[in-house]
């Protein structure tokens, strides 16, 4: 159930996993208010968990803006 981000902003999808945060890539929902991403990830990610937040347009190193989504809720799975 995301909204559109407000102008200047965007979605950005984080993988907090033992090895340490993973940035997944910036999106914008679609109508339905729903985004996809899909990863090809290696290694142990039992405990992993999903973070979105709010970002400038084009993405941050580091989570910065508001958390929006955390899971659990996001699938994790394996290959």
């Amino acid at each position: 159930d995301l909204v559109p981000p407000p102008a200047g902003m965007t979605y950005q999808g984080w993988l907090v996993t033992r090895d340490g945060l993973h940035d997944f890539g910036t999106f914008l929902p679609d109508e339905a208010g729903h985004g996809h991403l899909v990863l090809r990830l290696s290694g142990d990610l039992s405990g992993a968990r999903v973070r979105v937040t709010l970002e400038p347009a084009g993405g941050s190193v580091r989570p910065t803006g508001t958390l929006v989504f955390a899971s659990p809720g996001a699938e994790i799975l394996p290959e």
